[in-house]
């Protein structure tokens, strides 16, 4: 039995933080997020696929997966371009700091509790 999916009605209008958009676009292409995010008929997740101007998201332009996905992949290295200028907002990377120096986190495991 095929399980139906819910998509929500709500539209997201917001404008995505450089780093968050990093980190989206490396789920979805070198971690191959997009082999899920493309669906038969559309996306997974309409507002992901709007927040990047993908093909069949505005009044114009049909679904299509192949040119979605070559997008998506352009997207990501531009982003990655300026990988090295982007930093936690700062009262994020102020508690990381003391987590680090009190927990003994490395470089690595910082990342991650940042991103989580």
């Amino acid at each position: 039995m095929r399980r139906k999916r819910f998509r929500n009605s709500c539209a997201i209008e917001v404008e995505l933080e450089p780093l968050v958009r990093l980190w989206i676009l490396r789920l979805l292409v070198p971690l191959q997020g997009h082999r899920k995010f493309f669906m038969e008929h559309g996306y997974d997740n309409d507002e992901i696929a709007t927040l990047f101007a993908l093909p069949g998201t505005g009044l114009e332009g049909e679904y299509d997966p192949g040119s979605a996905r070559k997008l998506l992949q352009q997207c990501h290295l531009k982003a990655e371009e300026y990988s090295e200028e982007l930093v936690f907002p700062q009262p994020l990377s102020e508690n990381l700091q003391k987590l680090t120096h009190l927990v003994g986190l490395n470089e690595t495991e910082c990342q991650l509790l940042g991103f989580a």
